[in-house]
Order: structure tokens, then C-alpha cells, then sequence
């Protein structure tokens, strides 16, 4: 599946803290501490415990953006290893073709096809990791939400908890449907190197063919 994109990510673990000015979210973390900072001038919590809740906001927004970032990232090198498995697909069709060609033409094909295994292999692990994310973002948003179930409600701080599960909400939504893209190319990939494993064997056939006709015409 070929495709130019404009999108430039970074890979971001969940434990280091991080800076984005140019990717756009819909978690607004100003606004969800907000209320926090309402609830201190009215002498309803203590400085102690804003800076506390602060620093849990700062957590889950960071792992949102991790999240996203990584998922991106995770889908755009499917796509990459899908280009490069049909390419390798084209050339050993031109062996096929071209069965007379040197024997060290194989052994690289063979070379590269060990290459996207590899690389394939890495994709799966990293999508192991961003289902651990997955969960630690899930975490973070019930203890969120615990905590403020434990703080007085006003008004406009109710307005602003429930925007902010919203957003949550609308996130998991986001990374379902990305896992569901990143599982359909997998599936790509994992068919087209059943197809790929199978010209190869071709090639050796045709290979076989022509030694020995060589060695019956010597």
C-alpha cells in the first residue's frame, strides 16, 4: 500500500516527559485543571494537593501523546515493510523471468527476505508495547477519575471532569480503530510474504532445472 505522508512523530515512552507544540489533541489540560485551581482559592483544597493532582493531569496527558505518537509511528512502518515486501516480490518475479541470472542474485533476495522478517518481527513487538500503553492510559484515567470523585463538586468543575472523559473516551476510540488498520496491514504483509516464500521456491526449482541441464550438456 503506497502513499506520501506528511506526518513526523517521534517514538515517546510513557515515563519520560515530553514537549509537542505541533501535534494537535483534543485533551485540553488547562481547562481539566482548572477546576482544581477554583476549588484551592475557595479554600477547598490545599496547595499541596493541587500541585499533586497537576502532576497526575501532566502524566495522562503525556501518555495520551505517547500513545498517539507511537501508534503513528507503529502504522507508518507497516506501510513501509508492506512497500518493501512487494518490492522484493517484483525482483523475484524478474529472477523467475531471468532464471540464466548468477546465483548470488538469490542469496541477496534471500538476504532481504531474512530483512523483513526481522523487521516484521520488530512491528510485533512494538505493537505488544503500545497494548501495554493502552492499559496504562486506561489506569491513569480511573484513578482521574477517582480522585475527583473524592473533590467538591461545583458546577462548572462537573462541566469540565465530564469533558475530559469525553476526551478520554474519544480517544480509546481513536487507538481501537488504529489497532484494527495496524492488524489489516499485518494481515497484508503476513499474505504477501505467503506468496513472496512461494515464487522463491520457483526461482530454486528453476535454478535446479538449469544445473542440470548444464551438467548434461557438459
Amino acid at each position: 500500500q503506497k502513499g506520501d505522508t506528511s506526518i513526523n512523530v517521534v517514538d515517546i515512552y510513557i515515563k519520560k516527559k515530553i514537549h509537542v507544540t505541533k501535534h494537535v489533541t483534543k485533551f485540553t489540560l488547562p481547562e481539566n485543571t482548572a477546576s482544581s485551581v477554583e476549588l484551592f482559592s475557595a479554600g477547598k483544597l490545599t496547595g499541596s494537593r493541587v500541585a499533586e493532582l497537576k502532576a497526575k493531569y501532566t502524566l495522562l496527558h503525556d501518555t495520551v501523546i505517547s500513545l498517539q505518537e507511537s501508534e503513528i509511528q507503529l502504522l507508518q512502518e507497516a506501510k513501509q515493510l508492506s512497500v518493501d515486501l512487494e518490492q522484493q516480490q517484483h525482483e523475484l518475479e524478474k529472477a523467475e523471468q531471468f532464471p540464466e541470472g548468477p546465483s548470488s542474485e538469490v542469496c541477496r533476495i534471500r538476504q532481504q527476505l531474512l530483512h523483513c522478517q526481522n523487521e516484521y518481527n520488530a512491528i510485533k513487538e512494538r505493537e505488544h508495547e503500545i497494548e501495554f500503553r493502552i492499559k496504562c492510559l486506561q489506569e491513569a484515567k480511573r484513578l482521574l477519575e477517582k480522585e475527583y470523585e473524592r473533590i467538591p463538586k461545583q458546577g462548572e468543575a462537573e462541566k469540565k471532569i465530564k469533558k475530559m472523559k469525553e476526551d478520554c473516551d474519544e480517544l480509546h476510540k481513536e487507538v481501537i480503530q488504529r489497532k484494527a488498520e495496524v492488524n489489516a496491514m499485518k494481515e497484508d504483509i503476513l499474505s504477501k510474504q505467503k506468496l513472496m516464500l512461494l515464487d522463491k521456491k520457483e526461482v530454486e526449482k528453476l535454478l535446479e532445472v538449469q544445473d542440470s541441464l548444464k551438467v548434461t550438456q557438459n
